[in-house]
């Protein structure tokens, strides 16, 4: 159902199976037959070599101790296994799960629907933790001193980063981490795009939180970067773009 909550490796959809284990019915049908000429195979080839050793002279041929027809048994089996084999990945595809747990965002089958294959049966995406894409300018980058190609490993730490939004007429906040940036700015808005991670963002929901939902717009807030030897100044001492004026010896400013 859509909005259902799902625990990984569940089953979400079940195509009905009944032709499919008729197929595997089949396929060790055809394995068996297979095991049984190539047992006959082998049989009838010792045969042929005891009796050439009985009554031969100098080297047998492969034809004579039926070498090409125990190649074709031997071949005839394998070819029986993999149909079996394709017939079993058939049957154990009927049960759609997926391998995380999450949640359903739409549903494209219902009950009784004929599908193809490739049919699109319905959308899920993970709980375990949301990505959020945040936009930032150069001169934004500049302040956070986040470089270009970011990605937090074991040398470089995450970014502490806040998320704020507006929930059901409620102020909310959730904590994540920038992990990495995109790998190319983009070539209409200019901006180069941060990926945020909020781990669980639906575990507050159950203890009566709100949760992060997928699609919704928030607002960030990071810590810039430290800046050494700076002064803190009102914002009416500002000059212009980029002067303050500043007392000198002797009642002058410059």
């Amino acid at each position: 159902i859509e909005g259902g909550f799902f625990e990984a490796g569940e089953t979400l959809v079940r195509i009905e199976d009944a032709d499919y284990r008729l197929a595997v019915t089949r396929a060790e049908a055809q394995v068996a037959q297979a095991e049984q000429a190539l047992a006959r195979e082998r049989a009838e080839s010792e045969l042929a070599l005891s009796e050439w050793e009985e009554l031969g002279e100098g080297e047998a041929s492969s034809l004579t101790l039926r070498e090409p027809q125990l190649a074709e048994a031997r071949a005839q089996l394998a070819a029986a296994s993999a149909t079996l084999q394709d017939a079993r990945l058939d049957l154990q595809r009927t049960r759609i799960s997926a391998p995380f747990t999450g949640r359903v965002r739409s549903k494209a089958a219902d009950l009784g629907q004929f599908v193809n294959a490739g049919t699109p049966l319905g959308e899920v995406f993970s709980t375990d933790a949301v990505l959020v894409r945040l936009p930032l300018t150069d001169h934004e980058l500049g302040l956070l001193g986040i470089p270009i190609a970011f990605n937090a490993n074991e040398d470089t730490a995450s970014i502490p980063v806040t998320l704020r939004a507006t929930l059901a007429g409620q102020r909310q906040t959730w904590q994540g981490q920038i992990t990495r940036t995109d790998s190319a700015i983009d070539t209409q808005t200019r901006v180069l795009y941060a990926i945020a991670e909020v781990a669980d963002p639906y575990g507050d929901a159950a203890q009566g939180g709100a949760p992060l939902a997928v699609g919704l717009f928030v607002t960030a807030e990071i810590t810039g970067r430290s800046v050494e030897d700076a002064y803190i100044l009102p914002r009416s001492a500002l000059r212009g773009q980029d002067s303050v004026f500043v007392a000198e010896e002797g009642g002058t400013l410059s």
